[in-house]
């Protein structure tokens, strides 16, 4: 009867502390494990959200580059002395698609590029009260067409090699010398009547524009494969802990249960 007694009691306890086991994994465990879930899942809604951002302003970049194509067509078939607009419209579209190009392929924001647009505007327009230099220059290039060539080439790389890093030495990302850049480039591709090297500085630029963008995509989409994996197996650990709680709740109530088994036996 003793004997009876303290496993009836034994099993009372017994089930007891499983039970408690149980609560504690579902506190704990169960806890930890699902807020890691949460932070995996945040993490892929906004990357995702960021790569879908990326595509549309690549995708409105396009749109640009076939309204310079349009307008560039619509000039070769207006007289020489009736182009200068629809030339000039076509430059424009083809700055913004370098520019969006370049925004895209670097996760760059474009409103921010559209304030240093503004700024740089309110420069031009202060600059132009001091036009005498700037003609002096333009003039003495223009006297000689290989030094203005040569002036191009040059500004041309350097322009390029403004572009190839996101961000300067500080770690922050000059947007008006970016813009600038662009501006440099684009002219150096509209405004020369070299067709062969405008062909050439074209190429050069398309490249890299699209180079960077595909490493930028890519590398976000192999983030976002991962995360998915990731919460994948969170979500099963999830599951598993979620069992093994259930599991060792009903083997708690069992082994309580058991002491009515004992006491029904011994009577």
């Amino acid at each position: 009867m003793i004997d009876a007694k303290n496993t009836a009691r034994n099993s009372i306890i017994l089930g007891f502390v499983i039970s408690c086991v149980a609560l504690l994994v579902n506190a704990i465990v169960l806890s930890e494990v699902g807020n890691r879930l949460r932070d995996t899942e945040t993490a892929h809604a906004a990357l995702t959200q960021s790569l879908n951002e990326q595509t549309k302003v690549k995708d409105e970049g396009e749109k640009k580059f076939e309204n310079y194509r349009l307008f560039s067509h619509l000039a070769s078939l207006l007289p020489e002395n009736a182009r200068a607009n629809m030339k000039y419209d076509a430059g424009s579209h083809f700055h913004d698609f370098v520019l969006y190009l370049y925004a895209a392929g670097n996760d760059l924001p474009m409103t921010e590029f559209r304030r240093a647009e503004t700024e740089i505007d309110l420069e031009n327009a202060d600059a132009e009260n001091q036009p005498a230099n700037s003609e002096a220059n333009e003039n003495k290039t223009a006297e000689n067409p290989e030094n203005k060539r040569k002036a191009e080439d040059e500004n041309f790389e350097r322009a390029l090699k403004i572009l190839e890093n996101r961000e300067d030495e500080s770690g922050k990302t000059d947007y008006k010398a970016k813009h600038r850049a662009i501006t440099t480039i684009t002219d150096s591709v509209t405004e020369t009547d070299d067709d062969d090297l405008s062909d050439a500085r074209f190429s050069r630029i398309d490249t890299f524009l699209n180079k960077r963008y595909i490493e930028s995509y890519d590398r976000k989409q192999l983030k976002i494969n991962e995360l998915s994996a990731l919460r994948e197996s969170q979500s099963k650990l999830v599951s598993y802990s979620v069992f093994g709680s259930l599991a060792l709740q009903m083997l708690g109530l069992a082994f309580i249960f058991l002491k009515d088994f004992i006491q029904d036996k011994r009577s």
